[in-house]
This record gives structure tokens, C-alpha cells and sequence, in this order.
């Protein structure tokens, strides 16, 4: 049983991230439907491209240019209760309940999906940083 729990916390570690965004970038999809319907195939495209957007102006932020690599990045809290996503998805419900309906639907559709990955990243690495911090006291 020793191997398997080994590979079930490798597992849980290595997906946290993609889970938590996952979360966030179904529930804003669904947010936004809700206040403007389901989305045409252009306007799944700009809620895709604010994504991709935010992802890459963050990333630029993050190591200070286009040219960064990726490798040798810590991903993952070093506590369980790091890999909850409470905070992070829950800013990004915030965010898309309080921007949704008050924008048009085109508009909707490709700011919330900039908003959502920005804003997940953003809180995840908050929450990373109160993780290690607490876990050094």
C-alpha cells in the first residue's frame, strides 16, 4: 500500500494546478453563460484568447520577459492544505459574478476569461507564498 499512497500524493501534487484552473475556467464559462447565454463559437474563442493573454502577460511579470524558461520552478505547496483551491476559484466566482452582467456579451466573454486566469494565478501564488511561510514557523 506504501507504493500506491506514494503515487497517489505524486499525482495530487503534479495536478493541482491543472485542477484548480480547471475549476476556475469551467465555473467563470458558466458564470457568463448565465448572464448572457451560451456562447457563440466566436465568443468561446475570445473567452479562450483573454486567456491565453492573461497567461502570457502574467508570465511576463513573473520572470521579466518573453525569453523565460520554465524548469527548474517550484509548482507546488509543501502542505495539503496548499493544494485547496478555495481562495483561488472563489476570487475568480467574485470576479465573474461581479463583471459578467455588467458587461456585453462579446466584452464578457474575452475579459472574463483574462480575469479568470489572471486572477487564479495571482491568488494561487498568494496562497503558495502564506503555505511557506507557515510552514517555516
Amino acid at each position: 500500500m506504501r507504493g500506491y499512497r506514494a503515487q497517489l500524493q505524486t499525482i495530487v501534487a503534479s495536478s493541482s494546478a491543472p485542477y484548480g484552473f480547471s475549476l476556475a475556467f469551467w465555473v467563470s464559462g458558466a458564470i457568463v453563460a448565465d448572464a448572457h447565454g451560451m456562447p457563440t463559437a466566436l465568443q468561446a474563442a475570445l473567452h479562450v484568447f483573454g486567456a491565453v493573454v492573461a497567461f502570457g502577460l502574467v508570465g511576463v511579470l513573473a520572470f521579466g520577459g518573453l525569453h523565460f524558461g520554465m524548469t527548474e520552478v517550484r509548482t507546488a505547496p509543501s502542505a495539503a492544505w496548499g493544494y485547496l483551491h478555495f481562495a483561488s476559484v472563489g476570487a475568480v466566482v467574485l470576479v465573474a459574478v461581479l463583471l459578467a452582467p455588467a458587461l456585453s456579451a462579446d466584452v464578457a466573454w474575452a475579459v472574463i476569461g483574462f480575469a479568470t486566469t489572471s486572477t487564479y494565478l495571482c491568488v494561487v501564488a498568494c496562497q503558495i507564498l502564506v503555505v511557506e511561510r507557515a510552514r517555516r514557523r
